[in-house]
């Protein structure tokens, strides 16, 4: 089998074989890489000195690849992934990290501030059960507004 040139008897434009000779992008308007861009600026150069490579788009992918690797600077990307996609939006802050006696500190702390909340429910609750009986309509109300509106130590 036999193939036959495509190309006008006279000699291509520069732009005709600009658009031939693209890799990437080839009939869409999408934007296209650093890498893209390079692999088709080589293969552009590379059909500028031999045509008949247009004929055979796998040899010319094949061979503007390896021109652009020759002079194409490829970027190292350092960290992980995440922690890359953390710094376009707000990084977060990670709590310290206690020893042994500091986490005992703060769990006594916590424990002694919950038992101390607990005791003033309590204590409001039995002032309300105390005051609903009564026929001091004020103590009630203020027994109620309490109960709304309790005080937290912190």
């Amino acid at each position: 089998m036999t193939r036959t040139c495509s190309l006008p008897s006279k000699q291509p434009s520069e732009q005709w074989i600009q658009e031939q000779s693209k890799i990437y992008g080839k009939g869409t308007n999408r934007e296209l890489t650093d890498w893209q861009s390079a692999v088709n600026e080589a293969a552009y150069e590379l059909s500028k000195e031999d045509q008949s490579l247009l004929h055979d788009r796998a040899s010319l992918k094949f061979r503007a690849e390896a021109k652009a690797r020759e002079t194409y600077v490829f970027r190292k990307r350092s960290g992980s992934r995440s922690k890359r996609e953390k710094d376009d939006c707000q990084q977060e802050v990670k709590r310290t990290k206690l020893n042994n006696t500091q986490r005992a500190n703060t769990m006594t702390s916590l424990t002694s501030q919950l038992e101390s909340v607990k005791n003033q429910i309590a204590m409001t609750q039995r002032y309300i059960a105390n005051s609903s009986g009564l026929s001091n309509f004020e103590a009630c109300s203020k027994a109620h507004r309490i109960e709304k509106t309790p005080s937290t130590k912190e």
